[in-house]
């Protein structure tokens, strides 16, 4: 797998649908969009911030627009019943590929001290985990730093799509 870590303005649906849409075109038998979804703010009563561990849940899509419908299935009763195992959310394509998205927006790396001064800088490590897409904050707290993994030969087509290239800046 080969990394490329990019910078885009924001963070929505909107820059996942980018992100999917020119991989999509790099990557002729990419089927599946998967989005890795937290539960925590969607359970009613809320997950407090001083619970420890993971509360998430993998929903999927083909289609740039059915990105947010994939979204809204997981509302605060769809969450619950996820969490006790009752359903299973769906849209998965099992014989296709899959690129999967997730976000670490809130886990403020560059916030951590550890003694030696906050970071200058991100890095996440992907052992043959996939094709995968990772959204993080920035240092300066503007952006978005997107961390992709796609085979070879198919980051080198992405990373020339003119639709990236007009929208990032190269780290």
């Amino acid at each position: 797998m080969w990394l490329s870590s990019h910078t885009l303005k924001c963070f929505s649906s909107a820059a996942v649908g980018v992100v999917w849409r020119c991989a999509r075109r790099a990557h002729e038998g990419l089927t599946n969009l998967c989005l890795v979804v937290s539960l925590r703010p969607r359970l009613s009563p809320p997950v407090g911030a001083d619970v420890f561990g993971n509360a998430w849940v993998m929903t999927a899509t083909r289609t740039e627009e059915g990105i947010r419908e994939a979204l809204s299935k997981i509302d605060g009763e769809n969450a619950r019943r996820v969490m006790a195992g009752e359903v299973h959310v769906e849209g998965h394509d099992e014989g296709g590929s899959a690129l999967v998205f997730s976000g670490l927006l809130r886990f403020g790396f560059y916030e951590a001290d550890f003694g030696w001064g906050r970071p200058r800088r991100l890095g996440f490590a992907n052992q043959d985990a996939g094709e995968l897409v990772m959204f993080a904050g920035t240092a300066t707290g503007e952006g978005l730093e997107v961390w992709v993994w796609l085979e070879e030969e198919v980051m080198v087509r992405f990373e020339r799509d003119p639709e990236i290239v007009g929208l990032v800046s190269q780290n």
